[in-house]
Formats: structure tokens, sequence, C-alpha cells
């Protein structure tokens, strides 16, 4: 900064002033257990301690300090995915056997149920903060888990493929290509490109890979829950409750005391 002189104004006098030094921009240290407010939501990594007893293992299910918000919309698509088998479905096809209808009422609901993996307790449970999404043996458990209902599906509808194993094998090896673009792409291309294995996947099930009268619907759904689930994202929250009178800055204060 250039020094400045400054001139009375009868221009009598003058006197010389030191330069000031320039105003030090100070290095901000965001702590990482600090909240970020934006459109009237909060980023809390903070897990609220689980329950004891039963609503302790509700709080293993949906990450502990779910709000009632959350399960509301969860239980919505869970009863949405049960009643349009129960009345649209299993009426088309009344030749299934009860074996048959019983697992794919658990393909509906555990589909239903995977709208949990979207909320922010499930992802401040299941995402641990610093993370990069799911990994290590967790990845390898979802992987499983999602191959092995690939295989049932096709075990309960080998006749109607005609005794082959490609609709698992083939949708099964799609998830593994999937699944290692993950974690091989950097941490910020993982959500477009799980986005676009997606797209990829949707075009497959329709068009290419074996299709089973009555389960169209079960490809898509899986990979959308499996492929959206292990990108880590942040857990959004609404603010706590203030008084009327309070402001951005005293709401932010708030939640993090």
């Amino acid at each position: 900064m250039k020094p400045t002189t400054a001139v009375n104004n009868n221009n009598n006098e003058s006197s010389h002033q030191s330069p000031s030094p320039p105003p030090s921009k100070p290095t901000v240290v965001v702590p990482s257990t600090l909240p970020i407010y934006s459109n009237g939501a909060y980023v809390d990594w903070k897990v609220p301690p689980l329950r004891k007893g039963l609503l302790g293992r509700v709080d293993h299910a949906l990450g502990p300090g779910f709000l009632l918000s959350e399960l509301l919309v969860t239980l919505s698509a869970l009863t949405f995915a049960i009643g349009y088998l129960l009345a649209v479905i299993f009426p088309q096809h009344p030749e299934w056997s009860l074996v048959r209808k019983v697992w794919v009422g658990f393909f509906a609901a555990n589909a239903g149920w995977g709208t949990v993996t979207s909320t922010g307790s499930f992802k401040r449970w299941y995402h641990h903060e610093g993370g990069d999404g799911i990994s290590g043996l967790d990845l390898a458990i979802c992987f499983s888990d999602v191959s092995s209902q690939f295989l049932i599906c096709n075990l309960l509808f080998l006749d109607d493929l005609a005794g082959e194993w490609w609709f698992a094998s083939q949708y099964i090896a799609f998830l593994f290509t999937a699944f290692s673009l993950f974690r091989l792409v950097p941490f910020y291309l993982r959500r477009p490109t799980n986005v676009a294995m997606l797209m990829a996947g949707g075009f497959l099930a329709t068009h290419t890979f074996p299709r089973i009268p009555g389960m169209e619907w079960f490809p898509f759904v899986i990979l959308t829950k499996n492929l959206l689930h292990i990108n880590r994202e942040e857990p959004y929250s609404p603010p706590p409750p203030i008084s009327p009178r309070g402001t951005d800055a005293d709401r932010h204060h708030h939640h993090q005391q």
C-alpha cells in the first residue's frame, strides 16, 4: 500500500502519516464439526448417542437422531411398494406360487425401505465424517447383499428364464463394474459416475438384459437404491427451534451448543 499524505483544509500545513500496514486476512480454520447452514437446513455430522433396548435397534437401522418426517417418508415409500405389489402386480400373475410371492414381497419391501438410505440420520450414521463413502468391508457386504438378491430372483424365476443364469450374472457383473468405478474415480467424480452408471443400467435393464414378466421394476429399483446409497452425502437436518427474534447468526450459534 502506498503512503498517504493528509492535507488540511487550509492547505497551510501538511502532516505525513506513516503507511498503515494492510489488514492481514486471517486464516480461518473451520472445525470439522461445524454445522453448515444453508437453505433452511444444517449439515451436522455429530452422531447422537444410541438409545437402549428396542429403540436402540431402531437407531441402528435408521441412524440415531432420525426425524419423524424422515420416518414418514420412508414408511410412505414402503407402503407404496407393497400396495402396488398387492394391487397391481400380484393380480396380473396369479400363476405365481406362494414362495415366489413371499420373496417378491421381500424385494419390494426392501426397495421401499431403501428410502431410508437417503435420510440425514442414515448418512450421518453410516457415512462417517471425513470418509468418502461406503468402502472396504462395508462395500463388500453391500455388493454381496445385492448380488444375492439377483441370484435368488434368478432362481425363483428360472423357468421363465429358460433355465439360464444370465439374469443374475449380467447384473452382478454390471454392479461389480459400477462399484469398482466408484472407488477408482476421484471423489468429486463419484456422484456423476454413479448417476451415469444408473442411467446405463436403465437402458440395459429395459432393452438388453433378460427381463422377467412382473419383475421389470426390480433391477432398476435395486440399482437405484445401491448406486445412490454408497456415495457419501452430507446429512441435512432442519434448524433447531429458536426464538422468533433470533437471527441466522443466533441460529447458527445455537446449533453449535
